[in-house]
């Protein structure tokens, strides 16, 4: 029969709906219609719940627990125009067929968020979130379980559909907002474009220039905080060819250039002491002057660590060896030696050097000459004297003038020693630049400062010795030149006692005349 309050016409067709229910012949997933008119009977039709919290019993028919003093149908329109809508859903095995009939027939409901806040749907112990109208899940279906407990269509697209923030007003269903400059969100008001609430994706266009983009209050989803029950999940993409940085008012994140690295992140929203982070899984950076990634661990990398391109890298060979090259010229290698050791590869130049010269690290210590006089023995039974010994050691070195073949580019003579002519008068002073005794050689050029210095020092013995002789020598040139010029005094004494002799003499042979 017609009840008042039906629309016209809808009295046989209900009739029909129900008689196939009772012979079992309506399957439970068959579609639904609803009505959206105002009317007194709400059974067949969808209640709507405007802003604010709200609790509705499905068994009551009387209060604010009821449906305008009548059973809540199976359809809620959420109004979030004006707020958000929370609403909890009691007793949700009872609806108007088992009132009637018994729990036999299995009970659905339908919930459509028709505004642009978030919505919470609650049995009281689990809880769904109905996104804004116009982004899938803004209408969900709930089934009722044993325990009178909702379970409800929680499955995403995998489809997220991406506009420029300036038409982000004009197409409010897109989930991912893209764009080219540096913006700030305070997530908990309408901080996008045309006072709208910002989706949880953002495509980030660095074409242009480095974009850095600020999150804060990231709890908040739609006008509504999860930040005490839930963590939302943010996804970020760098579509340019610059550097992207995300920041949370704490903590900055960078995201590299398309195709050059980690240019995608996901940060989960958490709450610490009332403040809003993010914990994205890219590594922290100091900031976006530096840029400097922040890693907790060790960082393993299992060949090339590269610098603003290919040419100029760290990479790990066989060995192992860890190469530095630099402009596609390789400047330093390290090796595995016991130890440590290394090459500089090419020309260095250096401000300052310093070599490890203490006593704490050094044992057998000997006088080089003691040194020396051992590899004379090895190769004399002849006795000699350290003036000997060090005349043939330096004899055995030959200084020579070169072109460097490392350096291919360069052609100036360079000067020093060979290695290997070097190796057959002092082997301790040469070694192999690698493990095998086919390497090239090296040598230990600062080991030769020693022998220089112990030739000075012999030298310096000669000199004074020479100089202790010259000195006799000179005590002995000035007394026989004492005695010349004695001699010479002498002589002239002789020599006016002979001219007064004869001028005596003279004299008296005048007088005799």
């Amino acid at each position: 029969p017609h009840r008042p309050g039906w629309p016209s016409g809808l009295a046989l067709p209900m009739a029909v709906e129900c008689l196939a229910a009772l012979l079992g012949v309506l399957p439970h997933a068959a579609a639904q219609s609803f009505l959206t008119t105002e009317s007194s009977f709400y059974q067949a039709g969808c209640f709507t719940v405007q802003d604010g919290t709200h609790t509705k019993d499905m068994t009551s028919v009387f209060g604010s627990t009821s449906c305008l003093n009548e059973r809540c149908p199976s359809c809620f329109l959420l109004e979030t125009v004006g707020g958000i809508v929370d609403l909890t859903l009691q007793n949700c095995l009872t609806n108007v067929f088992s009132s009637a009939f018994g729990p036999t027939v299995f009970a659905s409901y339908t919930f459509i968020n028709t505004g642009y806040r978030g919505a919470t749907v609650t049995d009281g112990t689990n809880r769904y979130f109905v996104t804004r109208s116009g982004y899938r899940g803004s209408s969900i279906v709930c089934n009722c379980i044993s325990g009178n407990l909702l379970t409800c269509d929680a499955s995403v697209t995998p489809v997220m559909y991406s506009i420029d923030d300036g038409n982000y007003f004009t197409t409010p269903s897109a989930v991912c907002m893209t764009t080219a400059t540096t913006q700030s969100y305070d997530l908990s008001t309408r901080a996008c474009q045309n006072s709208r609430y910002c989706p949880t994706c953002w495509g980030i266009d660095t074409s242009a220039g480095a974009v850095t983009i600020t999150l804060t209050n990231c709890g908040f989803y739609f006008g509504v905080d999860h930040s005490a029950t839930a963590m939302v999940d943010y996804q970020f993409i760098n579509m340019g060819t610059n550097l992207a940085t995300i920041f949370d008012g704490t903590n900055y994140y960078s995201l590299a250039a398309r195709g050059s690295g980690a240019s995608r992140t996901s940060c989960l929203c958490y709450v610490s002491s009332s403040v809003h982070y993010l914990a994205c899984d890219v590594s922290a950076v100091d900031s976006t002057s530096t840029t400097v990634n922040k890693f907790q661990e060790n960082v393993q990398v299992l060949s090339q660590v590269q610098f603003g391109g290919t040419t100029t890298y760290l990479n790990l060979a066989s060995g192992p060896v860890l190469e530095m090259y630099v402009g596609g010229y390789r400047a330093l290698s390290g090796t595995s030696t016991a130890g440590g050791s290394g090459t500089l590869h090419g020309t260095w130049n250096l401000d300052a050097a310093t070599v490890t010269s203490d006593a704490r690290f050094k044992r057998d210590v000997e006088p080089l000459r003691t040194t020396l006089r051992r590899l004379w023995k090895e190769e004399s039974a002849d006795n000699a004297s350290e003036d000997q010994i060090i005349h043939w050691i330096l004899s055995k070195l030959r200084p020579v003038s070169y072109v460097s073949t490392f350096e291919k580019s360069n052609s100036t003579r360079r000067f020093g020693f060979i290695a290997q002519e070097l190796e057959q008068a002092i082997p301790d002073m040469v070694r192999d630049a690698g493990k095998t005794e086919g390497d090239h050689k090296t040598v230990h050029m600062l080991d030769l400062l020693a022998l220089v210095v112990a030739a000075a020092q012999q030298q310096g013995s000669q000199l004074r010795a020479l100089q202790g002789e010259d000195r006799v020598q000179g005590e002995q040139l000035q007394q026989l030149e004492q005695r010349v010029a004695d001699l010479e005094k002498l002589y002239q004494r002789v020599d006016a006692l002979e001219r007064d002799m004869r001028q005596r003499r003279s004299l008296e042979g005048n007088d005799t005349s």
